[in-house]
């Protein structure tokens, strides 16, 4: 997939949150180089104006090219906030404003034109405002993406926008089809997908397409030392086979998950998830009471968790990243190591993003040194 200039291989859909910034702030400088993320736009944290988001992903990924949308649920929540706060924060009215579709999404296109690396996901909620929107947009001299969510659309709704945007004369646009949550029973679904890539293949034949999924567990209650597959994997390459030549790009949710998880009450048990090329592996402890937490309990069970998980076969001892090291300054009991849930998810994606990314590399051999400027 080639985007000014570069052929990126991976596209991961990611949030504008914590762990995640963490994670890919902490990749290699050439790591960040060789993807092209996803990131919605949200508010961040608790901050009042929507640049203090995009602060947040420079930061991490400094001013290389990233494709954002709109978070539909942080609009969603916008929208509640705005109808019953009389003071909502100013973040809210920016979302909702940059979704208004009045005059081909007129603030959206303003939006994405002050801000010359950001490459934009087309907005379809109001259909008779994208043919001006894309018109709009591709003034820019940058392509455009179309980000769409088969889990969120049924049949008639995903052909209306095909249809809509049929007519708006799409040439080297980016197509990103997003299935969402899958499992081991994914292969049900299999004829399904391939029949709309076909269609939107032949549809739009100069348009690039990327396949995206997830399959990253929601519970692990009960397990203590296991595996869970990366069924995105297996996915993409039964789609890829079956829709040759049509090269397809690779993309998931950086192992994490599609649908919102219900916020549960209390502190999570310990569990540290290591992310090699087509599986995660996990390690989990209990706590002797999880409603009468003792000083240093979760800490050490961290500690303990950490320890057996470098002493696996699989731990690859050559693999230098941020979180290898975190895994390895938390078997030391050092403080800066794994301490909670949240630093546990950045590990994992830290690991995740690069595994993937170097999914087709065969060498046991892992360059993740920077190099030297002078």
């Amino acid at each position: 997939m080639l985007v000014n200039g570069h052929d990126y291989q991976y596209l991961p859909l990611l949030s504008i949150s914590l762990s995640e910034m963490r994670a890919v702030e902490e990749l290699p400088e050439k790591v960040k180089d060789e993807i092209l993320p996803l990131f919605p736009l949200k508010g961040w944290m608790s901050a009042k104006t929507l640049d203090k988001a995009i602060e947040r992903v420079e930061r991490s990924f400094n001013k290389r090219p990233w494709i954002t949308d709109i978070d539909s649920d942080f609009l969603e929540k916008s929208k509640r906030e705005i109808l019953v706060k009389e003071e909502a924060r100013e973040v809210f009215h920016e979302i909702v404003a940059l979704a208004d579709s009045t005059d081909g999404y007129r603030n959206w296109c303003n939006f994405i034109s002050s801000h010359d690396n950001l490459i934009p996901c087309i907005q379809t909620e109001v259909l008779t405002e994208v043919e001006v929107q894309i018109s709009r947009l591709k003034r820019l001299g940058r392509r455009v993406v179309v980000y769409l969510k088969l889990y969120e659309l049924n049949s008639r709704q995903l052909q209306k926008k095909l249809d809509t945007l049929e007519n708006c004369a799409l040439e080297n646009e980016i197509f990103v089809i997003d299935v969402g949550d899958i499992d081991s029973k994914y292969t049900a679904e299999l004829p399904a997908y391939l029949d709309i890539l076909k269609h939107i293949s032949d549809r739009f034949p100069e348009c690039d397409i990327a396949v995206a999924s997830t399959s990253f567990p929601y519970s692990f209650s009960g397990q203590r030392n296991g595996e869970a597959s990366i069924y995105e994997r297996q996915l993409f390459q039964s789609l890829s086979r079956s829709l040759a030549p049509k090269k397809l790009t690779y993309a998931d949710h950086g192992s994490t998950r599609a649908g919102r998880m219900s916020g549960g009450s209390g502190t999570p048990p310990p569990r540290i998830d290591y992310a090699l090329k087509i599986e995660w592996k996990f390690i989990r402890e209990e706590f002797e009471d999880s409603r009468d937490i003792q000083e240093g309990e979760k800490h050490g069970l961290y500690k303990k968790i950490a320890n057996e998980m470098i002493a696996k076969d699989y731990w690859i001892e050559n693999l230098k990243l941020w979180g290898t090291q975190m895994i390895e300054l938390t078997a030391q009991g050092d403080s800066y190591g794994i301490t909670s849930a949240q630093d546990a998810t950045a590990v994992r994606i830290n690991l995740h993003l690069y595994q993937q990314l170097n999914y087709e590399n065969d060498s046991d051999s892992h360059d993740t040194d920077e190099d030297w400027v002078d």
